[in-house]
């Protein structure tokens, strides 16, 4: 779990340095969700690395239990725009089975989906 906080914690940082604008959240971008992704994206999802943790997926928000905080996203085509505090994230996204990927510049991350039963 800590090696998972300090990724994203380094990813927020990468990010952070070259998304500075008070203007670049999803309020401002009015960037239109793409239905079929969101679909497909619901449900929830184990990250896949030593620190297992499960990540819900609403239809607008994904939770991170380890900072009890929920950040909102978008879809665009095959991209996702997740809004952590005043950083935009951006990722493609692509499922293939029960696995998703998120490409972003700093590399692949990937969820294995849970079954809710």
């Amino acid at each position: 779990m800590c090696r998972l906080i300090i990724f994203l914690s380094c990813l927020l940082s990468c990010i952070g340095c070259r998304e500075t604008s008070v203007d670049n959240t999803l309020a401002s971008k009015n960037i239109p969700a793409n239905a079929e992704v969101v679909r497909q994206l619901l449900g929830l999802w184990l990250t896949e690395n030593n620190e297992k943790m499960n990540i819900p997926i609403d239809k607008d928000s994904i939770f991170f239990p380890e900072r009890f905080t929920a950040y909102y996203y978008t879809t665009k085509e095959d991209s996702i725009f997740i809004q952590y505090d005043d950083i935009l994230y951006r990722a493609r996204v692509r499922i293939n089975g029960d696995t998703l990927f998120m490409n972003a510049e700093d590399g692949i991350i990937r969820f294995i989906r849970v079954d809710e039963d």
